[in-house]
């Protein structure tokens, strides 16, 4: 802020968290855009001014890019964005056609029109982790104008050993506590509305990214933490996304 005046630091007096500073950041930004980035993530060095050209042609409320994950020593394609993002160049894109962006849970590959949130009024959820889901999903079902652009990439780190995220260890009972509570707020947004139809793709992601994470791991942690688990992962609605891939899968196979 020192060299450049248009960059202005704002320093909480105590640790509001990711989503309240987020949220703080959103309502005194004065730019005409908004793009998120976590300490320890990067961007290549031209991707703002693609990005801003691209919205800026288009019109965009938002674009999102493709990610990158990377530690000290490799880097590889995210799961969630080899599924969710097409290898070419959309414009005007629209959920309800392309039904696999719901695996695409991350703010930090994207870059909002500030107006857009602003008119929106989309916050992240204080107190929680995996603050991204909801927010992401909310801000693609709300016919808003999304470009999709492959050739940038956001690179989203894996910290290993003791530095691990919170999101990334499995074992730390806030991240099932929080994930059960996103989880459950998606469905209940996505229901009874016209983006209902994403709900048996998103039943799909539940199995296969969500639950399984969990499930995985299950033999490793200790009693209290399985307590948790029982209590935040509801058997009823995981039976239910069972059936639904099941006769999802069977009617695939018939036809």
């Amino acid at each position: 802020s020192n060299i450049d005046n248009r960059i202005k630091i704002i320093e909480n007096k105590k640790n509001l968290g990711v989503s309240l500073s987020r949220n703080k950041g959103i309502d005194l930004s004065k730019g005409e855009y908004i793009i998120f980035l976590d300490s320890d993530d990067k961007l290549e060095y031209d991707s703002l001014i693609k990005l801003y050209n691209f919205s800026k042609k288009y019109d965009f409320d938002f674009v999102t890019t493709n990610v990158i994950r990377f530690n000290e020593k490799k880097k590889w394609t995210s799961v969630l964005h080899w599924i969710a993002i097409e290898n070419e160049v959309l414009i005007n894109v629209d959920i309800l056609e392309h039904h696999k962006l719901i695996f695409d849970t991350l703010s930090t590959n994207k870059f909002f029109k500030s107006s857009f949130l602003k008119e929106k009024n989309f916050k992240f959820e204080p107190g929680r982790i995996y603050e991204d889901i909801l927010f992401c999903i909310k801000a693609y079902c709300s016919d808003a104008k999304i470009g999709i652009c492959p050739k940038i990439y956001s690179h989203w780190r894996v910290r290993t050993g003791e530095n691990k995220s919170i999101t990334q260890n499995v074992y730390d009972e806030k991240n099932v506590i929080d994930r059960s509570y996103i989880i459950k707020k998606e469905i209940e947004f996505l229901e009874g509305t016209k983006y209902s139809k994403l709900l048996d793709e998103l039943y799909v992601k539940l199995l296969k990214i969500d639950f399984l994470q969990f499930i995985n791991e299950i033999r490793d942690l200790n009693e209290n933490y399985v307590k948790v688990l029982r209590k935040n992962i509801d058997p009823i609605l995981i039976f239910q996304i069972l059936l639904k891939d099941f006769f999802l899968h069977h009617h695939s196979l018939i036809h």
